[in-house]
């Protein structure tokens, strides 16, 4: 079986015990021969510590100062992985995973029979849910459409190698201005297509077309709108690079006619369970 490192990124304390629960599934489905909880939030040390002591296949418990918020930690969990040998594929995934959106039972098992296939990991290979857009965006000369979310995805040691090591991209971060003007919240460089995708993301109005927090962009809200935006480039940035290197992307969200019913049905239960505040 091809081994595999997870590297599990934690902030928010309602989500602890979620996430947890949500990591031990996919380690019975998949289990890791290495497996790192990088704590980004200090005032969660202790409970995150309790909870790993409870799930033999946790090996470490590592502090982050959220210094490039979860692709920073991913890097920090990322370095422990290679400093403890060789994987065949390492998983990433944030706490928001089971919190913010429904991670249904097909997904979960898709991942895992990527992760376990013997024979996945021979080409540049990454997992996670695919999105596009309509015309190709272009970051840092690296080019492509389509992306890989980024609270759960996976990345053979192939495709590791096409990014030299490397899930964060410090640099990235200068194409984001914080400031409350949308004109110069963008550098100038920045290709349109990816501004106008943030701004209909970030600051429009359409309920559905944009993220749960969009609000016109202001002096005071400017800080949380550029470490989000920040966020979103380096994802895309990631996703460009995998597609330079020849990656295969292997969608999630691809499911037959059955599936695609039971995952509605579990975004029943999902929604309602929100709706409660049991998610």
């Amino acid at each position: 079986m091809p081994r595999l490192a997870i590297v599990s990124v934690h902030y928010y304390p309602h989500c602890c015990e979620a996430s947890l629960r949500e990591l031990s599934r996919l380690a019975a489905l998949a289990p890791p021969a290495y497996c790192v909880l990088v704590n980004n939030n200090p005032l969660l040390q202790d409970r995150l510590l309790g909870l790993a002591g409870r799930h033999a296949f946790i090996d470490a418990v590592e502090q982050h100062n959220n210094s490039g918020h979860e692709f920073g930690a991913y890097q920090h969990g990322l370095n422990q992985v290679l400093s403890h040998g060789e994987f065949d594929w390492v998983l990433f995934l944030n706490d928001t995973v089971v919190t913010h959106q429904l991670f249904c039972s097909r997904h979960r098992k898709t991942l895992a029979s990527y992760l376990t296939d013997p024979v996945s990991h021979e080409a540049p290979a990454a997992v996670g849910s695919l999105e596009t857009l309509p015309r190709p965006y272009c970051i840092e000369g690296a080019r492509s459409h389509r992306w890989i979310t980024t609270n759960i995805f996976a990345l053979n040691r192939q495709a590791l190698e096409v990014l030299n090591g490397r899930v964060h991209h410090p640099e990235i971060d200068g194409l984001i201005r914080t400031v409350g003007d949308v004109d110069s919240f963008f550098a100038d460089d920045l290709d349109d297509a990816l501004k106008n995708h943030l701004k209909a993301w970030l600051f429009g109005a359409l309920p559905g077309s944009s993220w749960r927090e969009a609000a016109p962009l202001t002096a005071s809200n400017a800080g949380h709108f550029a470490d989000k935006a920040r966020s979103i480039l380096q994802e895309k940035y990631l996703s460009a690079l995998l597609e330079e290197g020849r990656t295969g992307f292997m969608n999630l969200r691809r499911m037959d006619p059955f599936d695609r019913v039971r995952c509605r049905a579990e975004q029943i239960v999902f929604d309602i369970r929100k709706s409660l505040g049991q998610a």
